[in-house]
């Protein structure tokens, strides 16, 4: 299963059009309580339409059906199951599939066309890319990926930050609190450092806007 990216978008928007047959399937894999996936009932129905549409071209719904199946398959693939929406390109005279996993769900819908129908996919691609947020205080803090339809944490930082004492009036318990309170600065100084690594590290090793 493919993840959404631009380049997956280019490669279906560069598929050769013209002659043969391409087949678009954007599915709701949801599933009611007690109920199969939404997406069967709406697979079927679409399918029974195009199939009227083609009931004068034997070939051409020949062709439509081994589309049919291989869509269908990828539908059934275990990795499906965890998804939200699902989109599913297929041109089976060319052994050419994508199927990607969605975060949230998809208007159903079947194309039948001489190219893959891709803006749903473009919009569900910009939907998914995900924010970088960072929570902080001065000793702890929390790395999120998020997107409008979840959030992941990415890291859990905590900083061996001194609380603050207040200085007593004797000379001694001055000296005591000046010296926590620098050692208090050094710490979370020491801490920002950290925090600084670490979203470094996270905006490099994701896609986020």
């Amino acid at each position: 299963m493919a993840s959404i990216n631009a380049a997956e978008v280019q490669v279906l928007m560069d598929h050769p059009k013209g002659r043969g047959m391409r087949v678009s399937f954007y599915a709701d894999t949801s599933v009611a309580q007690g109920f199969a996936a939404h997406w069967l009932w709406h697979y079927k129905s679409e399918a029974s339409r195009i199939k009227q549409l083609l009931a004068d071209d034997p070939q051409a719904r020949l062709a439509f059906e081994r589309n049919l199946a291989v869509v269908r398959d990828a539908l059934e693939a275990p990795e499906a199951s965890h998804a939200r929406g699902m989109a599913v390109f297929s041109d089976a005279e060319r052994g050419f599939l994508r199927a990607f996993a969605l975060d949230a769900p998809v208007r159903p819908r079947m194309v039948l066309d001489e190219e893959f129908f891709v803006l749903p996919l473009v919009e569900a691609m910009l939907r998914q890319q995900a924010f970088l947020v960072v929570l902080s205080d001065t000793h702890h803090a929390r790395l999120f990926a998020v997107t409008p339809a979840a959030e992941r944490l990415l890291g859990d930082i905590d900083g061996a930050v001194p609380k603050r004492r207040r200085a007593s009036g004797q000379r001694r318990g001055k000296e005591q609190g000046h010296h926590i309170d620098r050692h208090r600065r050094d710490a979370i100084l020491h801490f920002q450092k950290e925090l600084a690594a670490a979203v470094e590290k996270a905006w490099n090793n994701g896609a986020f806007r």
